[in-house]
């Protein structure tokens, strides 16, 4: 299929998001925000306004983007983004947009 990505590796897909309140020895809740392949080098931190921030990159050889998470520990507990405000995959920079 023309534009299909063709995933490298297993393991670089679905960037999910958990929760743990005993310091990492459990966790409980799960977000997946981003379910396509080739994704890596999450960084996360939440903001005073309570929601979590990550970025991340995609497809870094072939495209370059940077992308943008944007949602709360609910949302996280809940399995889906129902916050007012809450959103993935906002696309930050792309070698793609920069080369036109």
């Amino acid at each position: 299929m023309p534009g299909e990505v063709k995933c490298n590796t297993e393991r670089r897909k679905n960037l999910t998001a958990y929760l743990s309140g005993d310091d990492g020895k459990s966790w409980y809740g799960a977000l997946t925000f981003d379910n396509r392949c080739n994704i890596s080098y999450p960084d996360i931190s939440e903001g005073a306004d309570g929601f979590i921030y990550c970025i991340y990159d995609r497809e870094r050889l072939k495209y370059g983007q940077i992308l943008l998470s944007r949602f709360t520990e609910d949302d996280i507990k809940n399995g889906e983004m129902n916050t007012p405000g809450a959103y993935s995959m906002l696309l930050i920079s792309s070698f793609d947009a920069v080369r036109k």
